[in-house]
C-alpha cells in the first residue's frame, strides 16, 4: 500500500471546513438572538465536525480507525464536547467562575472552542500529509517467531521500567517520558501478547486481564485517573469485540460510567491524602481509607460524586475561555508559551543554572495572583492551542497545530526507520495516552515529548532485540524484523 494512498484523502478537510463554518453561521445566529440555547448548538457543532472529519478520513485499516494518533484525536474531540454538553445540561454556562474581570466571557467561550477544532484538524491534517499513516498499530500484531519473543521481552522490560519508578522514583522521574513511555508500550504488548498465545476469546480476555493488571497497580499511585483509566482500556477494548450482543454492551456502557465515578472518588481521595497533605503515603493505605469512606457514604452516593466531578473537571471549555479573554482583553504571553522551546532540550549538565520548565504553574499565577503560586504548586492547563493563541494569536495556532502534526509524523517514521515496523507501532500506542488528553498539554510538552518518546522507544527496542539475540540467537531461517 503506498504512501499516497495511506496518507488519506485530502479532500475531508475542506468540507469538514465548510460543515464547521455553517456550524458556526448558526451559532453565532443563536447567540445574537439572545438565551442560552447557543451553547448547546457550539458543543454540538464542534463534536459534529469532528466526527465528521473521522467519518470522511480514508483510514487504511480498522486499528487505524479508532487507535492511529490522528483517529484518537479527532475521536477525543467528539467524546469531550459529549461531556460538556452534560456538563452544561448540569452546571449551566459557569460564567461566574472566571477568576478576572470580563467584558465577553461568551464570545471568549466560543472563540476558544472555535480554535479548539480548527487547531485539532490542522494538526491530523498536517500527521496524515507527512506520512502518519504509514504506520498502522495493526502491524504490531503481525506474527512470527522472533516477534512474538520479541514482545515478551519488551513486556518485561516495561514491568522493570515501573519497578523501578516504584523503588527510584526521582531517579526515574528525571527521566522525563520514559515512565509514560514504558507505560503505554507495555499496556499494548500486555493486549497482544495473549492475543497470539490463546487462539479462544475467553482465554485471550483473561490473559489480557492478568496481564494489564500490574499497569494498573502502577497507576493507582500516580493520583491520574486518565492512568487508571487507560490501564482498563485492553481489557475493555476486547471485552467489546468477545461481547457483540446489544443488551451486554449496554451492560457494559453502564459499568463504564460505575467505574470512571469510582476511579475519579478514589483519585479525589488519593490527591487530598498525599498530594494536598504533602506526606507519603502507601496505595494500600489509600485504597483502605478509599474502601472506609465507599462503607460510611455509601457505593451511591460515592459513585454519583465520582460521576458529577469527572464531568465538571473534564470541561476545558471554560478554561479555554480564560484563555482567549487573557489574550484579547489583556495582553498576549509569547514569553510564557514559546521563550522555554528555545532551551527545552539543552541537558541541565551543560547548563546548570537552566530555568524550570513550569508553563502551567506559571499560568497560575497570571490567573490567581502572584500570592496563590507562592504557597501552591497548583498547574493550570489553558488547552493547547488557546495557549498558543495565547502566546502569538491566531498565526501561532496555524504554526503550532501544524508543527505538532509534523513533529507526531517525522517522531513516528523516525522510529520506523531506526527500528522497524514494531518500534513505530509501539511508539503509535505508547504515546496515544498523551493524545487522549493533548490538548491539556502546554507548547513544551507537546512538541517535545513525542520526540523524547521516539528516542526511548528506538532505545527499548535496540535493548530488546539484543536480549533476544542473546538468550535465543540469530536463526536463519527466522526473516528479521525490518
Amino acid at each position: 500500500m503506498g504512501a499516497r494512498r495511506l496518507s488519506g484523502s485530502r479532500s475531508w478537510f475542506g468540507a469538514t471546513l465548510l460543515v464547521l463554518a455553517v456550524g458556526c453561521a448558526l451559532v453565532a445566529f443563536l447567540k445574537i438572538s439572545g438565551g442560552e440555547a447557543w451553547i448547546s448548538a457550539l458543543y454540538v457543532v464542534v463534536g459534529c465536525t469532528a466526527l465528521f472529519a473521522w467519518r470522511l478520513f480514508r483510514w487504511p485499516d480498522a486499528w487505524a480507525r479508532y487507535f492511529s494518533i490522528g483517529a484518537v484525536l479527532l475521536l477525543a474531540c467528539v467524546l469531550n464536547r459529549i461531556l460538556f454538553l452534560v456538563d452544561y445540561l448540569l452546571s449551566g454556562p459557569r460564567f461566574g467562575e472566571w477568576p478576572f474581570y470580563t467584558q465577553q466571557p461568551e464570545w471568549a467561550l466560543f472563540k476558544g472552542e472555535l480554535i479548539t477544532i480548527l487547531g485539532t484538524m490542522l494538526t491530523v491534517f498536517a500527521w496524515s500529509a507527512f506520512g502518519g499513516l504509514q504506520t498502522s498499530p495493526a502491524q504490531l500484531f503481525r506474527k512470527t517467531d522472533r516477534s512474538s519473543r520479541l514482545l515478551i521481552v519488551l513486556y518485561a522490560l516495561s514491568l522493570g521500567g515501573l519497578i523501578l519508578g516504584t523503588i527510584y522514583p526521582e531517579a526515574v522521574g528525571a527521566l522525563g517520558q520514559l515512565l509514560p513511555t514504558l507505560f503505554g508500550a507495555g499496556l499494548a504488548v500486555s493486549y497482544v501478547i495473549p492475543m497470539q498465545i490463546f487462539r479462544r476469546q475467553p482465554r485471550q480476555l483473561l490473559g489480557v486481564v492478568v496481564a494489564s493488571a500490574p499497569f494498573l497497580l502502577a497507576a493507582l499511585g500516580t493520583g491520574m485517573k486518565e492512568n487508571l483509566i487507560i490501564a482498563l482500556l485492553p481489557s475493555a477494548v476486547l471485552a467489546w469485540r468477545v461481547f457483540r450482543n446489544p443488551g451486554l454492551r449496554v451492560g457494559m456502557i453502564l459499568l463504564g460510567i460505575y467505574v470512571v465515578g469510582v476511579l475519579t472518588a478514589y483519585v479525589s481521595l488519593y490527591r487530598a491524602e498525599v498530594w494536598q497533605a504533602h506526606v507519603s503515603r502507601s496505595d494500600t493505605e489509600v485504597i483502605s481509607d478509599f474502601v472506609g469512606d465507599v462503607q460510611s457514604r455509601g457505593a451511591l452516593s460515592v459513585i454519583t460524586d465520582g460521576v458529577r466531578q469527572f464531568i465538571k473537571r473534564n470541561n476545558a471549555s471554560i478554561h479555554r475561555g480564560w484563555a482567549v479573554s487573557l489574550a484579547d482583553e489583556h495582553q498576549f504571553y509569547p514569553d510564557l508559551v514559546f521563550e522555554p522551546l528555545v532551551y527545552v532540550f539543552v541537558p541541565r549538565i551543560f547548563w546548570p543554572e537552566k530555568p524550570r520548565i513550569r508553563q502551567g504553574w506559571e499560568y497560575s499565577g497570571i490567573l490567581y495572583g502572584q500570592q496563590y503560586i507562592a504557597w501552591s504548586d497548583s498547574s493550570s492547563a489553558a488547552g493547547l492551542f488557546t495557549s498558543f493563541y495565547l502566546g502569538g494569536g491566531w498565526l501561532a495556532v496555524l504554526v503550532g497545530a501544524l508543527g505538532v502534526g509534523v513533529v507526531l509524523a517525522v517522531s513516528t517514521r523516525l522510529c520506523r526507520r531506526l527500528a522497524g515496523t514494531i518500534a513505530a507501532s509501539l511508539y503509535v500506542f505508547s504515546i496515544l495516552p498523551g493524545m487522549l488528553r493533548m490538548d491539556e498539554e502546554w507548547s513544551v510538552g507537546v512538541l517535545s515529548g513525542p520526540i523524547i518518546s521516539a528516542v526511548y522507544v528506538i532505545g527499548l527496542l535496540t535493548i530488546a532485540k539484543g536480549i533476544d539475540s542473546g538468550l535465543f540467537g540469530a536463526r536463519r531461517n527466522v526473516p528479521e524484523i525490518t
